[in-house]
């Protein structure tokens, strides 16, 4: 439409697209931002998931393995049973909060992303003290990848929450 066009009108800074009111171009980067949170979501369900699914393996794996022994008539160490159910609970705990902080990734998104993060290293750290130093190596790609997914998430989360607070104040 030429009967839009002004030449009179302000420019635009260098490297800047003019934005319409409405047009929706001003809320692209936040589209994306919300791509990348959406990534880290679903990451962290897959991670609970598999957690999770792994817990229960443990679960009914140890009691098999306790039937068997008794009788075999094996000598059963109850505390080192708890210990083990304990660990195999802890397990079943991280799984949970993984799929809760994938679900509510939206409403805290920095906090969640970072959470995730920590929470992953931190049982990745807890497998290698617990089941020795070649568990740093099983499945390296997919922990690198993992590790990425939730750094990047991180910074688009940070971005996304500074460009939430700032829309909260344009109304202003």
């Amino acid at each position: 439409m030429a009967d839009d066009f002004n030449p009179y009108s302000a420019p635009q800074a260098s490297g800047q697209l003019p934005v319409e009111e409405g047009s929706g171009l001003k809320s692209l980067g936040q589209e994306v931002r919300k791509t990348s949170l959406n990534k880290a979501r679903w990451i962290m369900i897959v991670l609970g998931v598999i957690q999770i699914g792994i817990a229960i393996f443990l679960y009914f794996n140890t009691q098999g393995q306790i039937r068997d022994a008794e009788r075999k008539g094996m000598i059963i160490d109850h505390d080192v049973v708890r210990l083990l159910w304990f660990i195999i609970a802890g397990a079943g705990a991280i799984g949970s909060a993984f799929i809760g902080m994938g679900i509510f990734i939206y409403s805290y998104p920095v906090p969640f992303t970072i959470a995730g993060l920590v929470i992953y290293a931190g049982d990745q750290l807890l497998g290698v003290v617990l089941g020795g130093p070649e568990m740093i190596t099983k499945g390296i790609v997919f922990k690198i990848l993992i590790i990425a997914g939730l750094w990047q998430a991180i910074q688009a989360a940070q971005a996304y929450e500074r460009e939430r607070r700032m829309s909260r104040y344009d109304g202003f």
